[in-house]
């Protein structure tokens, strides 16, 4: 009989997951900050092993955010943040080269994904990598209350694909990605378990199988290039020119405590400018247009030089074990209180007293790259100072202050 259906896994067959330790970063953060002893989180969170009960479903998402809050004493806010790199770390990089050999058994075979998975998982991937056109039937483990190496998941995927039962496929190699499935011993249906094999399954137990012990462990595969990948389009690894700003790659923009602002002016001995910025104060105003708060300075650069030629570059960078760059070229115009804009993007992030004007940039390129040269760091907190200097000053005090700093630009060109 030849073989009718194909299932493939999803973890290092559709997807990249590499072997960075995601909860490290959060556990040994959380430890340190309350002076807890190492592994006492790790403990904690061992006291019952939640594994199986994640992947068949009975801990659903919420309640898995709740017990890692918990355990490592998290706000609300902090909980979220977890989640999302979490998130990013399940999910790994898209495997275009595997998607499109995948793509190519329909329409000749059915098609499946069977996958050990948390709650959430099929949103995810679907947002990411678009899995749901891409195979005719998903089956996730957390929605049947079954998981791998169970028989019964292998069964039930068989029967939901129209087959009495899966048995043994061939051992072909696919890597080359060209050479032909060929029928061995009469499969009905094969499946595909990781990068480079299509071997035999189902009654072995032995298949490979996305591990979810990290969620319960101090081990994780790393995200990577968080909202880089379309559901209709692969991509290569790193250096794309992006359609826009996703939800996904918003995520990660909101995550990063520190972005950098570069412009210049239009003469050719006008100097060039970089300004670093914090705080609650960047907004994503759509997929094609960011603002953000523009506080007081000693310097006006950024607004001269917008106000003379508008161009601008806005960089974000990863300083945590996950790199990676991502620029936003575009235009930019200044908006002042009474504006519209003004009042738009101040509306969105706590009063200021140093608030000078709103900047805002209409996105012509948006592009992300490695980052493999930039240091691994740990942020440790936002600085205070600029808010009680400019409480310390006053409300007249800050007007005197900008009349005298922001005038100008170092290179005469109109500021405030």
């Amino acid at each position: 009989m030849a073989i009718k259906a194909v299932v493939l896994d999803v973890g290092s067959v559709l997807e990249h997951l590499e072997d960075d330790p995601w909860p490290e970063i959060w556990i040994g953060r959380r430890e340190r900050r309350r002076y807890l002893p190492v592994g006492h989180v790790v403990a904690t969170l061992a006291e019952h092993d939640p594994t199986g009960d994640i992947v068949t479903g009975k801990i659903s998402e919420a309640q898995m955010r709740e017990r890692y809050a918990r355990a490592l004493g998290l706000d609300h806010e902090q909980a979220h943040q977890m989640m999302a790199e979490m998130w990013d770390a399940y999910c790994g990089e898209l495997d275009g080269q595997m998607r499109d050999f995948a793509a190519g058994f329909r329409p000749v075979y059915a098609t499946a994904i069977l996958s050990n998975s948390p709650d959430g998982a099929r949103r995810e991937e679907q947002a990411r990598f678009g899995f749901e056109e891409l195979v005719d039937l998903i089956v996730y483990s957390h929605e049947v209350g079954l998981a791998k190496p169970d028989p019964a998941i292998f069964s039930l995927a068989a029967q939901r694909q129209g087959l009495s039962r899966m048995r043994s496929s061939s051992s072909t190699t696919t890597s080359g990605m060209s050479r032909p499935l060929r029928d061995v011993d009469g499969a009905p249906c094969g499946t595909v378990t990781r990068r480079g094999r299509f071997r035999r399954s189902a009654r072995s137990g032995s298949l490979p199988r996305r591990s979810t012990s990290w969620l319960a462990t101090p081990k994780a595969p790393s995200r990577r290039a968080a909202g880089r990948w379309r559901p209709d389009v692969y991509a290569a690894t790193m250096g794309n020119v992006l359609d826009g700003i996703d939800e996904a790659l918003a995520s990660w923009i909101a995550a990063q405590p520190v972005w950098f602002v570069a412009t210049a002016p239009l003469a050719v001995d006008g100097r060039v400018n970089v300004s670093p910025r914090g705080h609650d104060s960047f907004s994503i105003l759509g997929a094609h247009r960011v603002g953000w708060v523009d506080y007081t300075g000693s310097g006006v650069e950024t607004i001269a030089h917008l106000r003379e030629n508008g161009r601008i570059c806005v960089m974000f960078a990863s300083f945590d074990r996950r790199p990676r760059i991502v620029r936003l070229h575009g235009r930019g115009m200044v908006a002042l209180a009474g504006e519209v804009a003004y009042e738009q993007v101040v509306a969105l992030h706590p009063a200021h007293p140093g608030t000078r004007a709103v900047v805002v940039v209409d996105i012509e390129r948006v592009s992300d790259s490695c980052g493999y040269g930039v240091p691994v760091m740990d942020f440790v907190q936002e600085r205070d100072l600029l808010r009680r200097s400019a409480q310390k000053r006053g409300p007249a005090g800050m007007d005197s202050y900008r009349a005298q700093k922001n005038a100008v630009s170092i290179d005469g060109l109109e500021g405030l």
